[in-house]
This record gives C-alpha cells, structure tokens and sequence, in this order.
C-alpha cells in the first residue's frame, strides 16, 4: 500500500494540490490508475535519456510510469510524436526512481512511420478501470529510412487509419499497445513488415536470448526484444508472434514481425507489451511470462560475497545454459543479495563487478515452484592508490592503461556478457583521473602499467605485481613538446545525444583532459548540445579544455558534414539539429550556413566511405578525370575536408590524395581530422588538429576556428608537432616570388616516437625528402630544425608532411604522422596562385 499512497503524492504534486489549506487529507479519491496530460515540469519522468517535454501525456500507476509524446514533430530520428518516450518505476516511498533510460522505439509497417493527428486521455471509468491515451493518425514517409533504401524497398502509403492505445492497469506491470490498422482501401491489406527499430545507445544495452549481448549475433528470430540499463531494465513482446531480428549495429536494432494481413474495410489488430522493471532482465522476463501464461518457473536467491567496493559498484549474476548460450541477469543488491524467477532448466551462475575478476560458474537446476539457494564468491581485487604529476611534480590529468601480463584470465569477458571493456588489445582497465591522483582495484596478476597524455608527454612504464597487498604507484610525465601559440583539437567526437553512442558528457570531458586535448568538439549526429557545463562541473577543467559546440549532419543519402561552431536552440526540433530529409547537398551547406547568425565552418566528413557516409564516394567523385556525376549532390561550397579520420595510417589513405588534387584544382579548403570516437575505449585526440592561438582554453573565442580553417593555419598530427614556414611566411599565406625558396621545418616530439621521413610535397609530388636517420636533432623534444633552399618554376603549393614507424601502443596506437596545411607560391608575380588543374566538371 505504501507504494500506492506514494504514488498519489506524485500525482498531487504534481497538480500543485500538496498542503491544501484546511486539516485532514484532500478529499481526493485514488482511481489507483491515471491518464493526463503533462503541464508543468514535475509531471516529468526524470533520468539520463529523460526525453519527456511539457505537452505530452504520462500514464501511470503504483508501479510504472510511461511519458507518450504528443502530436507533431518530434526530436530524435523517428521525426513524429505519438511514442513512447519514457518508462521509470516507483521506489518503495512511492517516487519515480529518476532512472528512465529507453530510447528511441519505432513502430511501423511496410517501411512507413505512425504519423499522428489527435490524442486524447480514456478515464478509467470509460474503460473498465484502464487508463488509456488513444493516438489516431495515419502512416507516413519515414524519411530517416527513405534516405537510403526507397530505391530498394517500396515506401508508399498503405492506405490506412491507424491507432493506438495505450493503456494501462491498476496492477499492471506493463504498458499495453493496442495497434488498430483500418484498411480504407479496395484491395487486401498486406504488411509484410510490420517492423519495429530500436536505438538503445545511452548506456542501454540490447539483449537477446542465446547471443546475449554481443551485437554481431543479433539477427534471426527471437521470442522478445529485451535491453539492460543501469538501475532499469526494459522488453518488448508482442503477441502477433516472434520478433525476426535483420541487424543491430551500433546502437541501432531493426527488425520485423510476422505478416499481417488486412482486408478491405477491415481493422486489423496487434497487441504489444512494452515493459519497464527494476534490476537486471530476469524481472522483464518473469512479466513476460505472466502475460504470456507460461506460469512455470522456480526462484533462485542467494548472496555474492565480494569485496565491499565491488558490492558497491554493482554485481551482475549472468544466467547461462549448459551449451553456453545466455539465457538472463540478475542484479544483485547493494549487500550482494538476490533472488529471481528463471524458467525450468538447467544453468550455470556467473558473477561480475566491473574491475573484479568473474566468480566460477556454479551449477543450479531451476525447478519449477521450487525456491533453491546458492552462494557465489566473487574473487576479491587489489587496490591501487596512484599519483600522477608533471616533471614540476604538480597533479596532472593522464591516462592510465592496465594490460595483463601473466598467463592468467583477466576481468574482460567476452562480448556475449555485455560487461566492461576497454580496447587496447584487451586492457584489464583503463582510468582518466582528471585529479592526477586516486585509487583502482585490479584482480591479483602481473601488469605492465602505461601512463601517458596525449602527444606532448613523454610515456612511463611499469611493471605492477599484485598479490593481495596494497600498491602505491608513482608517476611523473615530462611536457617536453612546446605547443605554444598553438592548442590541439578533437573536431569529430560523439556522445550520449548521438544515437550510436552512450559515453556520457563528464566522461568526454574526463578523457580529454587525459589525453591532451583542449578543444573538445562535440558534434553529434543531427542534434546541437553544448557539453561546457560537464567542463564546468569538474573543478578546473575550464583551465585544460573547452568544449566546442558542433554537429555532425548525417544524411544517409550523399555523406556525413561537420559543422561548428554552432549555438544550441532548445526551442527547436533536435535542439536546432539541421535537417537534411530531401535535401540536395548544396542548400543543405546553405542551411548550415544560415542557421546561425555568423560564419560556421563547414567540414566533409570521411568522405571515401560508403556513398551514404561518404560524399566524395556518393557524387562518384573521379580525381583522375577531374569529373563527377551527381550534379544535384555536388558543391564545392565547404572549408575542409577530413582527411584522417580515427587514425593517420601514415599517410597511405586515398583522402590524402584526394585532398591534394583539391589544392591542385584551386579549391581553397583546409586539411582536417579528428577520432571519430564513439565509445570510451576510444581515445579522443588520435588524430588531432592543431589550432593557432593566443588564448588558453578558458577564455578561447570558438569563433577563432573559422579564420583558422577557412585560411588553412590548422595541421593534423598523430604524433609529432611541427612548424612550417616558406620566407617567414607560414601555412594559409601567398607569397609572391621568382627566387629561391627558404623552407624552415621543425618537428618534436616525445622519445617514444619513432620517424622514418621528412617529406615537402609541392602540388602533390615529393620534392625533397629527409630520412629521419639524418635529421639534425636538437634541445629537447626538437628531432628535426633546420632550413632548406627549393627553386620553384612555377606557382605552386607547399605542405610539410612527417612520416613514421611502429604503432606505440597503447599510448596511441598510431604511427607517428603530421601533414600541414599548404603554402602558395607564386612564381609568375600575377599576385595569385594560379593552380595546374582545372575545376571539377559534370561527368558526360
């Protein structure tokens, strides 16, 4: 009852009928289930992907909470409203727990969306004790989907009216759907894909019974669609039948259900269950079960003994058959207990916390209406305390990387668990302690311990030997590249707001200050968020990074466009997200362009990917020829192409070509770069692009970039640091001369770089070459200083660029590699460069 009671506070607060006048309780009478709509900000649900605005409707009852967008265009990919938008339980006081994580859910038939026109709340007393929003509409053109496959699939209209309820019970543990398809037409109705997407991201993980969590195994036909959060765990059923899973890559799930047919001026009608439950996946299918009538089922409980700080982190007890096929997870709680219904069977308990090694299986045999109690021992862990400083032995940000080095398992499970990794070769932890200073446990092992930051620092390594007992480890990491005049720059980075990424603002910011970096350019997809208050929100970031407002604009029909810096709309779609849906490239650059009241940098992105992620690739870009053959898609209108994108390859990219034939061509556009990261494994700054400058971080002007850009003064590296100049002149400039050429380079960098090759390349041919076997050193870091004389003969441009060798892992994990921005040259004193190419043409 207790629940029950809280839940009518809510819904007084939430009114503002809390602490009426007068004594005694409001003459209010519990109907135990509601419908509303959302009027003021504490009827919202709350939590990491809180996505719920005022105007929308909430449905609620003494267990769960559901937020139901309202009519029109909404934020996010699935473009209308009429959906799902968020789920949350109630605490035992009555409460939401503040803990909604769903994403996006589509629902649609034959490639079209649910458009709707109307909602409107059922009381209960309407209909039989249910709470019910009813969305009528009608199918409409799902342009996200369209973009890429109409020339494949048929996107017309199905002729229909379409509804939908949701409703909801006084004991119900699920929101139930009811889908109503009416058949306004003259011929049979025929939905061969009645399809359902799903963007999880966020740090929800998809899950499917057999595979797990292992992405790359989710495809076939599965009973329901399932997906763990942190505190929250959600699933999908519907009664039509199975649910046949076509793809789940990065964050994005799609799959269909069984045909439904319609006849003539006829309603066809699916039920859905959409289920949201405290702990770990074993509660979503216990509800499951309930609904479907399967009744059979027996309760394991018992405790994991651990370590206080893995109880304290959160222990997971994996559910796995005998033929290792996942078949649940349990969440214990904070004292390591637990208990859930498993259906008849026979399986294997797995327990894990992150940084701890995983328990031994352990054998339990699920009876049905028996109870049966086990115990799990989690292996403890060490604990590390660390210390980081600079060479003037002040704390400084760096990362620290953990790889196994004995014969022995480590704490990373396969992909099947869906529990923590952390890339580089399969490292047993990776930390960014912004402080300089902390703790970690790790299981006991041997570790060879990698400290570093960034490109400017030298690295330290150390072996670490764990047997139980407390370790102190010391680290002290030289600044030995100047930078000055110069800060480095992530300019292709994603986030929680991007649907294929779940790495939450703080922790961005964390990894850059670790890493070096201190211009965080965040530029998710189709949406505009600013991450300067997760700078501000950790004591002295705004010293070491400031954080760039971008957005990368993902059309899925000709390639992906970065673009910043851009100013956040919350009044609009997406936070002023520039929509793309049937747009041809050259007014969608004008959108860009126009959408904000001063100039933006306009970036092409990865542009020999895939022709829907790569432009160069999608207007068939031939540099040979000097042709292209979409001149609907085509315009030269951008400021920078990148070049690089996760990674230099030591140059060997086709981009670079590319790039290249541009300056040759006279299209005046920056060389750009940037990691293209997505997830926390993936370091930000690799490559990174350096940026002229007399500002520090905290007071940089991010309007400085255009200059920087559109004037060609920014270099890429994956390494070394270099300067570059032709008589004084430096990148971007024009000078006009007949003479020799004095060409001045400088490269530093730290000593765990290796080089192979100083290259000048004038209009896209070597003209001199140096071996870094016969480089001059110097004081410092400095590798390379020297000055060299060139002859030129005709106008041309000049770019600097730095080869290398190995791979340094894990510091990088790149090949040391630069190249700059050009400089011109002209020769025949006409007062421009004149280029030996001509323009790109229309392929006849």
């Amino acid at each position: 009852m207790m629940a029950r009671v809280g839940s009518l506070a809510w819904l007084l607060v939430s009114l503002g009928l809390s602490g009426c006048g007068g004594t005694g309780d409001p003459d209010v009478t519990d109907p135990e289930v509601w419908a509303e709509r959302i009027t003021g900000e504490e009827q919202l649900l709350r939590g990491r992907t809180a996505r719920g605005e005022l105007g929308d409707y909430r449905i609620f009852n003494s267990s769960v909470a559901f937020v139901i967008q309202d009519v029109g265009l909404a934020s996010g990919y699935r473009r209308y409203g009429g959906g799902v938008a968020d789920g949350d339980v109630f605490d035992a006081d009555g409460n939401p727990l503040g803990a909604t994580q769903l994403g996006e859910l589509f629902f649609g038939f034959n490639q079209r969306l649910f458009e709707p026109a109307a909602i409107e709340v059922v009381p209960p007393d309407f209909n039989d004790g249910r709470a019910m929003i009813r969305v009528t509409g009608q199918d409409a053109y799902f342009d996200w989907l369209g973009a890429y496959l109409s020339s494949i699939l048929s996107m017309d209209t199905i002729d229909s009216n379409l509804t939908y309820e949701y409703s909801l019970g006084p004991d119900d543990e699920a929101l139930r759907i009811d889908v109503y398809i009416e058949n306004r037409g003259s011929e049979e109705l025929v939905l061969d894909m009645a399809e359902v997407a799903m963007i999880s991201g966020d740090g929800l993980k998809a899950y499917f019974e057999g595979p797990g969590f292992d992405v790359s195994e989710h495809w076939g036909e599965f009973p329901y669609w399932l997906a763990q959060g942190q505190r929250l765990s959600y699933g999908l059923l519907a009664e039509e039948g199975s649910l046949t899973m076509l793809l789940n890559m990065s964050n994005i799930a799609f799959g269909v259900f069984p045909r439904t047919v319609v006849r003539p001026g006829r309603t066809g009608h699916l039920v859905r269950h959409l289920v949201v439950a405290e702990g770990g996946l074993a509660e979503v299918q216990r509800i499951f079960r309930k609904i479907s009538g399967r009744s059979a089922a027996g309760t394991v409980s018992g405790r994991v003994s651990a370590d206080p700080e893995a109880l304290a982190r959160g222990v997971r007890i994996h559910v796995l058959t005998e033929n290792e096929w996942h078949r649940s997870l349990i969440l214990a709680d904070a004292d390591g207990a637990f208990s859930a219904e498993l259906a008849p069977g026979d399986f294997f308990l797995v327990a894990k916390a992150d940084g701890f090694d995983a328990s031994e299986p352990l054998s339990v045999q699920i009876v049905d209406g028996r109870d049966v109690e086990v115990d799990l021992l989690l292996p403890s862990a060490t604990r590390v305390d660390y210390r980081i400083t600079d060479d003037a032995t002040h704390l400084l940000p760096a990362r620290l990387t953990f790889l196994r080095l004995d014969d022995v398992s480590t704490n990373i499970l396969p992909p099947m668990f869906g529990e923590e990794y952390y890339g580089h070769g399969g490292a047993a932890l990776v930390i960014y302690p912004v402080t300089g200073e902390g703790g970690a446990r790790l299981p006991d092992g041997t570790y060879e311990v990698v400290a570093s930051r960034g490109f400017e620092y030298e690295v330290q390594r150390s072996t670490l030997v764990l047997m139980g007992q407390d370790e102190v480890l010391d680290v002290s990491l030289a600044h030995v590249v100047d930078s000055s005049g110069y800060l480095s720059g992530d300019f292709h980075i994603h986030g929680q707001f991007s649907p294929d990424s779940s790495v939450d603002p703080d922790l961005r910011v964390r990894t850059a200050m670790s890493e070096g970096v201190e211009l965080l350019v965040m530029t998710e997809h189709d949406t505009v968020r600013d991450f300067s208050g997760a700078v501000a929100g950790i004591p002295g970031a705004d010293r070491r990074v400031h954080a760039v407002i971008g957005s990368e604009i993902t059309t899925y029909m000709y390639g992906h466009f970065n673009a910043w810096p851009l100013t956040e709309k919350p009044d609009r779609i997406n936070n002023g997200g520039i929509e793309w849906f049937e747009t041809p490239a050259p007014a969608l650059v004008e959108r860009i362009r126009q959408s904000e009241d001063r100039d933006v940098v306009v970036q092409v992105n990865h542009p020999r990917s895939v022709s829907i992620g790569g432009y160069f690739s999608a207007v068939k870009l031939d540099i040979d020829r000097g042709t292209y053959e979409r001149d609907d898609w085509w315009t030269p209108d951008f400021d920078s192409i990148e070049v690089f994108n996760g990674g230099c390859s030591n140059g060997n990219q086709e981009t670079v070509l590319d790039w290249f034939d541009f300056l040759n061509r006279g299209y005046r556009v920056s060389i750009g770069g940037g990691s293209d990261s997505h997830y926390e494994y993936h370091p930000l700054g690799t490559p990174r692009v350096y940026v002229p400058t007399d500002h520090g971080p905290a007071d940089f002007d991010p309007y400085e970039l255009v200059p920087a850009f559109v004037d060609q003064r920014v270099f890429v590296s994956c390494g070394p640091f270099v300067s570059f100049s032709i008589d004084g002149h430096g990148m971007g400039d024009l000078i006009s001369t007949s003479g020799p050429l004095a060409v001045h380079v400088q490269v530093q960098a730290p000593s765990w770089m290796d080089f192979s090759e100083l290259r000048i390349i004038r209009n896209g041919e070597i003209v001199w070459s140096l071996p870094a076997v016969e480089w001059t050193g110097g004081d410092g870091a400095i590798r390379h200083d020297d000055t060299i004389e060139l002859q030129p003969d005709r106008d041309a441009w000049y770019v600097l660029e730095v080869t290398g060798t190995g791979r340094n892992p894990p510091a990088s994990g790149q090949t040391p590699y630069a190249l700059t921005n050009p400089i011109y040259v002209d020769h025949d004193g006409n007062g421009a460069f004149d280029p030996p190419l001509p323009k790109y043409r229309l392929e006849q």
